[in-house]
């Protein structure tokens, strides 16, 4: 038997794996096969049955290249040819097609099937006298194993119609889930009505925000999916996301230089992964021919030391630390535009959303910028990949190149398979850190709680438990993960070996060079140590993908309250306020406020009184316009508010809130807060007037002196004086006082309630209150109920006229 004739059967044709792909790719492109598809599939235990037909198709292949190999050594005749590399490469990617496929086309894979049977069957009854007997037995076990896959796939076909109609029968047949379904609905429909307008009052959280987090990652894939058709394909979508470049990429300033030095050192190493590896066989290969005159190549070694070491460790340090600017800078950037973005949206927005997801949603910009990292990580080493193709098959062989496409897809593929195993555990151990950390915070800042009820051994015994557990499953993640990697090992050795063996054949063979060999050692590391990442990089950036697109949907968040476009400075003339029937509603269902209309002038003081949830803080809210009116005007000295900037309306507006925001720094720092710019002696002056000035001189460090997270170093009253100095540092020409003494006894409520007299000398004042002795002095007071005014006049009036009013004075005072 000719040896080339072996040869032609062990590769058994190019046809039949070319023949194989075009089907596979004609029936699953063309708009033809699409009804097939729609009518027809595989059923799921047929699936699984057959799953092994490709991968055992290939490994033939690949036995039928070891089988052509070895009789080419044997007979030393050296016979080359890219049909049975191809044909493992082939078929290596239609398995991976046809086992990622939940329902693969049948068209697909049946036409596959078969034309390689006939190919196959019909080779070996052409030249079976010229073949071997294990090549004959190899073919006839392929040929017909293909053509009972095939009959036992037709067999099991069933129509997709029919599964369809099959589980709408089986949901229908279920009232007990469709009433379920139902009544969950119905409830969810309420209690988000609920919701959203406890959250619009400044109520709590939706009680969901847990299962929302779970769902963030797929909600986020959803808007992604959702965007890619409204825009037409990955294409046109990817393109929206340039908006970010320029603050990811530097075009001016200090930082521009990092960019270009960043760029220029990634097309020196892309050079260097090459060169340096050639320069050490051609060291190699000069050491040889100088073997035994005591003469080392100099030059030769000279050339590697300074391209491997010197220049090369010089310019990876530039590199890294160009790259760690630019990532942190960009970052940086975008997180300053998502804050800027999100702290410029209305009031509806905030309450809507936990402090938690506001932060998240601001801190996307570092995920963004990682998006950016993980794309000049991948380009490089995509560009690596196509040159060392290019690059070994011309100097060692087209084998060896197919060798590292082989490696490659297989790396690829188990990586990928790899990480979807793994990522419930990441899953579950991010949860456990999740825990821990919640568990912590709450533990710490409910240290008084624990500390009352003594359960410091059961929090100490609780966050251990939890700690076990985390620790019991970031071992087994770890572990896993070290498993994992060593099968892409396991797959990089082999293609190692199998490229240096070859490599070494050519050598023998004098085909090739001892520099060939040493090029290809040195140079397969540089190839394959990206691969071991580059799959979980392209994950990683697809998750960066989902975190830009909702940094572009924060971005594109309007807020429901903005300046119009030719909204003027708010002029004051006399603070005079005017509601003018206003009606409000958060949403179609409630009406909050309904025809509200009064007039506060000049110098005025005007009480807000009522049950809870009667109106009184919307006013307030509509008055700041942190909401716009649904209905009706708000008018100060004769101007709408919604024709005014926002900035210079709340520039003439001062509030003493009921609970007082502080920053944790010192006394001065909160009390400049509130005006930029201000001197120590203006500082001074408002506390005096506040009668805060002598508490604060009291402390060891005065003014100096830290008032702890959220004020705790201060009492109620000193933080209601605070807030009040910070007012009169304002010096605004309305003031708002918001249950400004409900929360301070009574000797304390003197004191503020002085510092509330300085407070309002010439200024227009609205008071919201539930302790009425607080507005009997008030010019005009308001009773509110349901979201209407139902009563109005002096204290003394009101108490005369024997309504709302006067029946809660009386129970006020009854009770005191």
């Amino acid at each position: 038997m000719s040896l080339r004739l072996a040869v032609d059967a062990g590769q058994m044709s190019t046809y039949s794996p070319v023949l194989a792909f075009v089907c596979v790719a004609t029936a699953s492109v063309l708009p033809k096969t699409l009804a097939i598809e729609r009518d027809w599939r595989l059923s799921p235990h047929a699936k699984k049955r057959v799953d092994w037909v490709m991968p055992v198709l290939t490994a033939s292949y690949l036995f039928d290249l070891v089988l052509v190999h070895w009789l080419s050594r044997t007979h030393g005749d050296i016979y080359t040819s890219t049909a049975g590399p191809s044909s493992v490469l082939i078929w290596l990617l239609l398995s991976i097609w046809f086992l990622e496929q939940e329902n693969p086309h049948p068209a697909a894979f049946l036409t596959a099937w078969c034309s390689t049977a006939v190919v196959s069957l019909g080779f070996l009854l052409q030249r079976r006298s010229h073949l071997l007997v294990a090549q004959q037995v190899w073919i006839l076990i392929r040929g017909i194993s293909l053509l009972v896959a095939a009959l036992y796939s037709f067999a099991n076909f069933q129509s997709h119609n029919n599964d369809s109609a099959t589980t709408d029968a089986t949901k229908t047949v279920s009232p007990t889930e469709t009433i379920d379904d139902e009544s969950n609905e119905s409830s969810s429909e309420t209690t988000d009505g609920t919701d959203l307008d406890e959250k619009s009052l400044g109520g709590t959280e939706d009680a969901g925000d847990d299962d929302d987090d779970e769902d963030e990652e797929k909600i986020g894939r959803q808007m992604q999916q959702e965007r890619v058709a409204k825009v037409g394909g990955w294409i046109n979508y990817l393109k929206t996301l340039t908006t970010f470049i320029p603050y990811i990429v530097p075009y001016q300033g200090r930082m521009r230089w990092w960019f270009i030095a960043y760029g220029l050192c990634t097309l020196y190493n892309r050079a260097a992964a090459v060169v340096v590896p050639r320069q050490l066989g051609n060291f190699t290969e000069a050491l040889t021919k100088l073997h035994g005159t005591g003469t080392l190549p100099i030059q030769q070694l000279v050339m590697y030391i300074l391209l491997k070491f010197i220049v090369g460790n010089a310019i990876e340090l530039v590199r890294d630390m160009a790259s760690n600017r630019l990532s942190q800078q960009g970052g940086m950037r975008l997180n300053i535009v998502a804050f800027s973005h999100v702290m410029g949206l209305s009031m509806d927005y905030h309450t809507s959303k936990s402090t938690g997801k506001v932060i998240r949603a601001i801190e996307q910009g570092s995920d963004v910028s990682y998006l950016y990292d993980s794309f000049v990580t991948i380009v490089p080493v995509c560009i690596d990949f196509v040159v060392s193709m290019f690059v070994l098959t011309n100097t060692i062989g087209v084998e060896v190149g197919y060798t590292i496409v082989i490696v490659t897809i297989l790396n690829a593929y188990v990586s990928k398979k790899t990480s979807d195993m793994m990522e419930k555990h990441h899953e579950e151990t991010n949860k456990s850190y999740e825990e821990e950390s919640t568990s912590l915070f709450d533990t710490v800042s409910n240290w008084y709680t624990v500390a009352i009820h003594n359960r410091g051994s059961y929090e100490a015994d609780r966050y251990a438990a939890m700690m076990e557990k985390g620790i019991s499953l970031r071992c087994f993640s770890y572990d896993m993960s070290m498993i994992c990697d060593g099968f892409q090992r396991i797959i990089l050795d082999v293609g190692y070996l199998v490229a240096i063996y070859l490599a070494a054949c050519r050598t023998a063979d004098a085909s090739g060079t001892v520099s060939d060999v040493i090029f290809l050692t040195s140079y397969w590391e540089s190839i394959t140590r990206p691969l071991m990442s580059i799959v979980r990089m392209f994950s990683w950036a697809s998750g960066s993908l989902i975190s830009a697109e909702w940094l572009y949907q924060l971005l594109h968040t309007k807020p429901s309250v903005d300046d119009k476009t030719d909204a003027k400075e708010l002029q004051i003339s006399g603070s005079t306020i005017e509601f003018r029937d206003v009606s409000f509603s958060y949403n179609e269902d409630r009406c909050v406020l309904r025809n509200v209309s009064f007039t506060a002038e000049t110098g005025q003081s005007i009480a807000l009184v009522g049950e809870t949830g009667s109106g009184k803080s919307t006013i307030l809210k509509l008055l700041w316009r942190f909401y716009d009116v649904t209905s009706g005007n708000i008018m100060i000295d004769g101007q709408d508010v919604r024709d005014v900037t926002i900035s210079s309306l709340r520039n003439e507006l001062g509030i003493v809130p009921q609970d007082p925001s502080v920053f944790d720094f010192s006394i001065m720092q909160n009390l400049k807060y509130a005006k930029e710019g201000c001197t120590d002696e203006q500082v001074y002056a408002a506390c005096k007037a506040a009668r805060i000035h002598d508490q604060i001189m009291k402390f060891s460090k005065k003014y100096n002196s830290k008032i702890g997270e959220r004020g705790v170093r201060l009492s109620g009253g000193e933080l209601q004086r605070l807030a009040i100095a910070r007012v009169l540092l304002r010096q605004p020409s309305i003031v708002i006082l918001d249950e400004a003494t409900s929360s301070v006894d009574s000797d304390t409520e003197t004191s503020v309630q002085e510092a509330i007299k300085e407070l309002s000398k010439g200024r227009t004042v609205v008071t919201v209150a539930h302790r009425l002795s607080t507005v009997v002095g008030c010019d005009v007071i308001l009773v509110l109920d349901k979201g209407e005014i139902i009563e109005r006049g002096t204290h003394q009036e009101l108490v005369d006229k024997g309504g709302r009013y006067a029946h809660l004075w009386s129970l006020q005072t009854r009770s005191s």
